[in-house]
């Protein structure tokens, strides 16, 4: 499956991978993974505790395919998770779901680049 073809599946849908708290971040995570063929990182309280697992790698510049973890803030103690569809400078176009409203779906926004914790990569995609 390619990125795009992805994007085209799941933007707009709602995604409740683990049927536990509605729509929220860590479920798109685990859902570009199942489909992608990518390993998932064991369970987690929050989306800042998500690592990169065997065949990934992390980075600190994104990338447009990279899966985006953002640090806790002082209104989000979990963090925030997001797949990166696209770069202009210092601004991400990601696919995400925010989780303070576990019932809306997905969808495609620009965020900049503060509070980036990492970013994980295949490392399959970097011999693309």
């Amino acid at each position: 499956m390619t990125l795009a073809s992805w994007v085209k599946l799941w933007a707009g849908k709602g995604i409740d991978y683990d049927k536990a708290f509605g729509n929220q971040c860590v479920d798109v995570y685990r859902q570009y993974c199942k489909d992608m063929g990518m390993k998932q990182c064991p369970p987690v309280v929050g989306a800042k505790e998500i690592t990169a697992q065997d065949g990934q790698l992390e980075c600190s510049i994104p990338q447009v395919g990279d899966i985006i973890v953002y640090d806790a803030t002082p209104s989000n103690k979990y963090g925030h998770v997001a797949i990166c569809v696209g770069i202009i400078e210092d601004v991400h176009l990601v696919i995400e779901q925010n989780g303070f409203k576990p019932e809306d779906p997905s969808y495609i926004t620009w965020r900049k680049n503060n509070s980036i914790l990492r970013c994980i990569r295949r490392v399959e995609s970097l011999l693309d």
